[in-house]
C-alpha cells in the first residue's frame, strides 16, 4: 500500500495546543474553586489560599508533564491533538515516538515557553521583545521546512502528521 504522509501545519498544531491549554486550565480552575469554596475554609486567610493555588500549581504541573509525554508515547498524540486529528510520529518509521523521543520533544517544546514566559516580565522591554523573537523563530523552522518540523521536532525525530482515514 503505497500512502502520502500529509504533515500537520502550525495553524492545526496552534490550535490543538490551545485545546489543550483550554482543558488543562479548566481542570485546574475547578480544583482551585472547589478548594478555595469548601466550607471548613470559608475563613481562611489569604496566605491560605495563596497555598493552595501554589499547591495546585506544583501537583498539576508534574502530572500535565506525565500525561502528556505517555499519551504521546501510547496514543500518538495528547487530547487537543487527537481532537483534532494530527499525530506525533517518529520520523523514520511513522510509528508512535518511544517514551525517550516524547520525553526530549516535551522539554525542549514546553522548556522554551516556560523559560521566556518566567523571564518575560523581570526583564527590560527590549530583552522581552528578543525573546519573543526567538519563540517566533522556533515556529519558523515549522512554516518553512518540508516536513514541517520544528527545532523540538528535529532533536526528538519526530513529524507530526495529519491523519485522514482512506
Amino acid at each position: 500500500m503505497d500512502t502520502k504522509v500529509s504533515y500537520a501545519g502550525m495553524f492545526r498544531r496552534a490550535f490543538a495546543c490551545g485545546t489543550d491549554f483550554v482543558l488543562w486550565v479548566t481542570m485546574a480552575s475547578a480544583i482551585v474553586f472547589f478548594l478555595n469554596h469548601s466550607s471548613s475554609y470559608n475563613d481562611a486567610d489569604d496566605t491560605y489560599k495563596t497555598v493552595i493555588h501554589m499547591i495546585v500549581f506544583i501537583v498539576i504541573l508534574p502530572i500535565y508533564t506525565i500525561f502528556n509525554i505517555l499519551m504521546t508515547t501510547r496514543l500518538g498524540g495528547t487530547p487537543g491533538k487527537l481532537l483534532c486529528g494530527i499525530y506525533i510520529k517518529d520520523a523514520n518509521t511513522f510509528t508512535n515516538v518511544t517514551l525517550k523521543q516524547a520525553t526530549i520533544r516535551y522539554f525542549f517544546k514546553d522548556g522554551i515557553w516556560t523559560i521566556c514566559n518566567f523571564l518575560y516580565d523581570p526583564l527590560p522591554g527590549y530583552v522581552s521583545g528578543c525573546l519573543f523573537i526567538v519563540q517566533v523563530s522556533v515556529l519558523m523552522f515549522a512554516i518553512f521546512d518540508q516536513r514541517k518540523q520544528t527545532f523540538y521536532d528535529k532533536i526528538a525525530k519526530t513529524v507530526v502528521i495529519d491523519y485522514k482515514p482512506s
